[in-house]
């Protein structure tokens, strides 16, 4: 049995399903939780795949397997870190870590054991390549949740040529992911994503989200746009079904952002990301089809 864990916020979750759907196709395959909502490890929302998307029907059942180990892993969480791998080995389960969560490592599926427990956020949509159609179908939205205000925008959106630009402010400017995310999505990242879309398609409509709308309508330099601020908290996720609406995006080096334009249906979307995901580190976040934009300098 392959267990994949997910941690983190609805797009790690969602990168961790992703890939557990991949291994599926050739293993016997399952989510894990190794916490409960209550432990702070699901971001400010708490586990919401399932609240979200419809998934496939089985991964609503409980599973015996999972449930046994699940009550063996909160045991081996009493012993200090460096005894997990021994005491997981003690039950046949052994440990699938790698070195970055931003990089694609195919020896992950060439698996050496018959019991292994993935941890880790596989921010790669390589670990996923051959399940877009699975990945597609599972995370659809359960659009009859939506509230008012994200169905009005829904129709503006849908009849317009919509442009989403994400901008993660808040947390990444944080000491614990400053260093890691920080200084990438610049003022003048914005600037030339903008300049990008508006140099290859017609008459775009900006709309812009952020866990800081007040910031952006005070330092971005986006002319008409709508700002969009009516999702908060449990509510969030619409803001990432609005963004996958759109016709074109533009992105942060956010999950969050990352999903609403994998999920976008639009063949010919253009989606714009920053050139780089992570500092310091050559990643495999984000897909060839998509174009990467310097945010160093306003490029002309």
């Amino acid at each position: 049995m392959k267990l994949v864990a997910v941690t983190g916020g609805l797009g790690n979750q969602m990168f961790g399903y992703a890939f557990m759907l991949r291994l599926s196709k050739e293993h016997h395959a399952r989510l894990f939780h190794p916490f409960n909502d209550k432990a702070g490890r699901y971001g400010h929302a708490g586990f919401q795949l399932d609240k979200v998307f419809k998934l496939r029907s089985e991964d609503g059942k409980r599973h015996l397997g999972v449930t046994l180990f699940g009550a063996y892993w909160h045991v081996t969480r009493i012993f200090p870190k460096r005894m997990r791998p021994f005491l997981l080995r003690l039950v046949g389960m052994h440990e699938v870590r790698v070195a970055e969560n931003f990089v694609f490592y195919p020896e992950v599926f060439q698996s050496a054991h018959h019991n292994e427990l993935f941890m880790g956020t596989w921010q790669s949509p390589r670990y996923f390549e051959g399940a877009d159609a699975e990945v597609r179908e599972a995370l659809a939205f359960k659009e009859e949740l939506l509230n008012e205000p994200t169905q009005k925008l829904h129709d503006i959106i849908v009849g317009c040529n919509a442009v989403s630009l994400h901008v993660r402010h808040d947390d990444y400017l944080s000491t614990s992911y400053a260093q890691g995310f920080g200084g990438i999505c610049t003022k003048a990242f914005y600037q030339n994503a903008i300049a990008f879309i508006k140099q290859h398609t017609d008459h775009p409509k900006l709309f812009v989200f952020s866990d800081d709308i007040n910031w952006c309508r005070e330092n971005l330099d986006v002319g008409d746009a709508t700002f969009v601020d009516c999702n908060h908290g449990n509510d969030s996720w619409q803001d990432m079904y609005l963004m996958s609406c759109c016709k074109h995006n533009i992105i942060a080096n956010s999950t969050f952002s990352w999903w609403g334009a994998w999920l976008n249906p639009n063949p010919d979307k253009i989606v714009v990301a920053p050139q780089k995901w992570w500092n310091g580190l050559n990643d495999d976040v984000v897909p060839d089809a998509w174009t990467k934009v310097d945010g160093n300098e306003i490029l002309n």
